[in-house]
């Protein structure tokens, strides 16, 4: 019997829908995240301040409070998936969290890859 005659249809979760970001174009956050922590120059940044920068980069309001919690929040997304695929790392945890730029050791910038072979590959000659 084929796996798909056993499964019912109703079990299946809908694919989430994709929300447009109104502040942002595709990457864009990402690119900005990326930008704040090199200028940082090594300095480790809580994700308020990270956001505060972005905000001042966009040119837009800092004293709109409403904005500033909605990029914060975007902002704590981003890191988190950035500190995950490589590039940041992070000290501390929750809201005392800091993010700075990973060591040219972790993280290959060229190829987007973490450096080195992936774990139990057989290693090239």
């Amino acid at each position: 019997m084929d796996i798909a005659h056993r499964v019912d249809p109703e079990t299946i979760r809908p694919k989430r829908a994709y929300r447009r970001n109104r502040y942002f174009a595709r990457n864009e956050l990402s690119r900005l995240c990326l930008g704040v922590l090199r200028t940082a120059a090594g300095e480790p940044l809580s994700t308020d301040e990270i956001a505060a920068r972005v905000i001042a980069a966009k040119g837009f309001d800092l004293a709109d409070s409403v904005l500033r919690v909605a990029i914060r929040e975007q902002v704590g997304s981003t890191v988190k998936r950035l500190h995950r695929d490589g590039p940041i790392e992070n000290m501390g945890a929750g809201r005392a969290s800091k993010w700075k730029l990973a060591g040219r050791t972790r993280w290959n910038w060229r190829h987007r890859q973490r450096a080195g072979p992936p774990v139990g590959s057989p290693t090239l000659r």
